[in-house]
């Protein structure tokens, strides 16, 4: 049997193996002892295998729905904090405690920026031919 290396493969194999000793039991005595907990293992390994699969359904349910709560909790935040400038005003400090920035009058800054300066074109002397 080539290597194992995925959930199904081992599953697959486990599977071919059982099935062979139904075929060939009668000629192997006492094999009961080594195919019972193989036979546990496989059970047990779909069961955990189907609820994995359920788990990561609900996972993503449950990531549609934190997002449909978070943009809620946005705008709720943003209609809370919208009622606070209303009641205390635009420009009020009292809005620092809520954690909301007060509109600040702009400074007066003086323009640092230098003139664009475009330099001049020179023209290219003309052919003497």
């Amino acid at each position: 049997m080539a290597s194992n290396t995925s959930f199904a493969d081992f599953v697959h194999g486990w599977e071919q193996l059982l099935a062979a000793l139904d075929i060939n039991g009668s000629e192997l005595p006492d094999v009961s002892v080594h195919r019972q907990p193989l036979e546990k293992v496989l059970v047990d390994a779909k069961a955990i295998s189907a609820r994995q699969d359920a788990h990561r359904a609900g996972l993503g349910l449950a990531t549609r729905e934190l997002a449909a709560v978070m943009l809620e909790g946005r705008d709720a935040a943003n209609r809370l904090r919208n009622f606070l400038k209303s009641h205390h005003g635009l420009r009020s400090d009292k809005l620092t405690e809520y954690g909301v920035k007060p509109l600040r009058k702009r400074s007066q800054l003086k323009s640092k920026k230098k003139p664009l300066v475009v330099p001049a074109v020179q023209e290219a002397p003309a052919d003497p031919q």
